[in-house]
């Protein structure tokens, strides 16, 4: 990838014409050049050769790369150790509050995964060109990110001296722009953020790891599109299993494969997912974007709405008619949450008979003549609702009504695979991801949570004293002190919110108001000053909403419906006035995965809020919360108060 359109010492940058220097980032850029844009370099050039004049031997780089968003910063200057952010809002008369969080977000996002600026002082400088002056110079330096520095471009010699002669900057070794253009690039970008970045064509390889730490999520879009490309050419049709651990970067192979352009107008993909929340935010998160490009709602809906579709309604569609859907690559998100044929009938009897939701969506593909491609997403331990078949029942229906289906697999559904015939069966280690990118500060929180909820207390602790340091984990029982922490902890750009399980009806009398009402297209999108918005944490949402996306921060309330005893993991659900115990296996499972879901929603840290109970409520004994608290301390879980 091209991490800098333009990129020179200072030394060279002067030398070099206007013209040569617009010449190098025009054809790099990915998007169309209008007018307006070669304008703004027009007018950044001449104020940084006159303001950079004095620092020969730094070293100057136009459109940088932003790590995980598929964005660029006007200009990074590099001098004495220290990386300056320059964002240009050419002709703008005032310092607005929303280009001083992408200034300053454009910075955390270096901070966090670009190892070059990492251990860096990090100066965020926002240019207004048009306003009557500069800001005073802020000295503030909150985690190595100085604050915004205002400026009319008048001043942009004088911040950098401030900071490279200040003493208390506590400067790293001095680096060059090679180095740093070259340093490792671990972007991590929120499902939402890689959605809106894909789909303005960017590239999944400029939004995604590729570091040796995780899977590399381009070569699974790789391998995915030979198989397409080997269906499409030899008249095949197959199914491709793609596994993955919560976070690993599934749904983005499946965004990615549903928005890349194609040579063939015929091989239409589309991203399908039966998890409703999900589709609704990603498609609003779509529509909202090329509305503040010019785009009419109106114009741009339909397109979106065609790339993105909730699974029942591709269904309803060709599930009850002979009609032949117009896509040839169907992407199923959450694969193994697919329905049965009696929990698919008892909501909607017409589809009685029709077998499976497998089934019937391979029936539907099936009708294509000549080839089409199924991409199964598979995650693990994440089946939360009754009726969820997993992977079983799709190699049933390929085994007894699609023989002809070749399938593709990964290594990680092997016991899937022992009672059918392997002929048609390839395996392709690729189309497993084994490490979350969302947690991108702690890759093992994923094992802590799979041993915090088998109660094998010993290997949570291994694995909570692994991730404390870089993975903020705590725990307390003052709902009021966890939404301190919260927002202590939450930065610019980030995003926090309050979750509960579905069942956790008893949270409501602490403060924790969890309804199906709650809309999740406001609850992810809005800003934080709105009161629908996570971030305002009045408004919890259950992992129903919640699975699928994710935010930065989140607040866990952990109610009475998974208790911790002396024997093990509870299990109940409130009915009425009183909890009842949950008898069916399946039905216990379903909790505990729900947990799982809600523990693995944050990015960058999460505090967990355990109630102390009330014993002149039946419904709330402190018994109830008391060792689950006490077992969750067990576990090495830091209490804060």
């Amino acid at each position: 990838m091209n991490r800098a359109y333009y990129s020179a010492t200072v030394e060279e940058f002067l030398k070099d014409t206007d013209e040569t220097i617009i010449g190098s980032i025009v054809p790099c850029h990915s998007q169309e050049i209008v007018h307006q844009q070669t304008r703004a370099w027009e007018e950044q050039i001449p104020i940084l050769k006159e303001q950079l004049a004095g620092f020969a031997d730094g070293h100057i780089a136009f459109e940088a790369l932003i790590p995980r968003m598929g964005k660029r910063a006007d200009a990074v200057f590099l001098y004495k150790g220290i990386v300056f952010v320059l964002e240009f809002k050419v002709g703008e008369k005032e310092y607005r509050s929303g280009d001083i969080a992408q200034a300053e977000g454009y910075c955390i996002d270096f901070q966090y995964f670009h190892e070059g600026s990492q251990d860096r002082l990090i100066v965020p400088i926002l240019v207004a060109t048009g306003a009557s002056h500069s800001i005073k110079i802020d000295s503030a330096i909150e985690k190595k990110i100085a604050a915004v520095q205002k400026s009319n471009g008048k001043n942009i010699e004088d911040i950098i001296s401030f900071f490279t002669e200040s003493g208390d900057c506590n400067r790293s070794s001095e680096i060059t722009m090679i180095e740093w253009l070259s340093s490792r690039y671990k972007p991590t970008p929120t499902i939402i953020e890689a959605a809106r970045a894909l789909y303005s064509n960017h590239r999944v390889e400029d939004i995604s790891r590729s570091d040796a730490e995780a899977e590399n999520i381009s070569k699974t879009t790789s391998e995915l599109n030979k198989v397409i490309s080997y269906c499409h050419t030899n008249t095949k049709k197959a199914i491709c299993f793609v596994t993955g651990v919560p976070g690993a970067g599934k749904t983005l192979v499946g965004l990615n494969i549903a928005t890349q352009p194609t040579s063939d107008d015929e091989e239409i993909a589309v991203y399908l997912s039966g998890n409703g929340p999900l589709v609704n935010v990603l498609r609003e998160a779509l529509i909202q974007d090329q509305i503040q490009l010019g785009s009419r709602r109106a114009e741009i809906e339909p397109r979106v709405k065609a790339s993105i579709q909730n699974v029942h309604h591709f269904r309803s569609q060709y599930g009850l008619s002979e009609e032949e859907p117009p896509e040839r690559v169907v992407i199923f998100d959450e694969a193994q949450r697919a329905w049965d044929e009696e929990h698919l009938t008892k909501s909607k009897p017409v589809y009685k008979g029709l077998g499976s939701e497998p089934d019937i969506l391979l029936t539907s593909m099936d009708r294509k003549e000549d080839w089409c491609v199924v991409v199964a997403l598979i995650g693990s331990g994440q089946e939360i609702n009754s009726g969820e078949v997993g992977v079983l029942s799709w190699m049933t229906s390929i085994k007894e009504k699609f023989p002809h289906w070749e399938i593709f697999h990964s290594n990680n559904i092997q016991n899937q695979l022992l009672p059918y015939d392997r002929i048609n069966c390839i395996e392709k280690k690729e189309f497993h991801l084994s490490v979350s990118q969302r947690s991108f500060r702690a890759t093992n929180l994923a094992s802590f949570v799979d041993a915090l909820l088998s109660t094998d207390t010993k290997q949570a602790k291994r694995h909570y004293e692994i991730l404390k340091d870089s993975y903020p984990l705590t725990i307390t029982r003052d709902l009021e002190v966890a939404r301190s922490w919260i927002k202590g902890q939450c930065r610019v750009n980030e995003r926090m919110g309050i979750l509960s399980s579905s069942s956790g009806k008893r949270l409501r009398a602490c403060g924790i108001i969890n309804t199906k009402e709650v809309d999740e297209k406001n609850w992810f999108l809005k800003p934080a000053a709105d009161v629908r918005s996570s971030n305002f944490l009045e408004e919890a949402v259950s992992e129903f909403k919640v699975q699928g996306l994710e935010l930065d921060w989140t607040i866990l309330g952990w109610d009475a419906d998974l208790r911790y005893t002396k024997n093990g993991f509870k299990y109940y659900n409130f009915s009425g006035t009183k909890w009842t115990t949950r008898h069916q296996e399946q039905s216990r499972k379903y909790l505990e995965n729900a947990y799982r879901v809600l523990l693995t929603r944050a990015r960058q840290g999460m505090v967990i809020y355990v109630p102390y109970g009330n014993n002149d409520d039946g419904t709330r004994l402190t018994a109830f919360y008391d060792e689950t608290y006490n077992y969750l301390k067990s576990c090495g879980i830091e209490v804060i108060d």
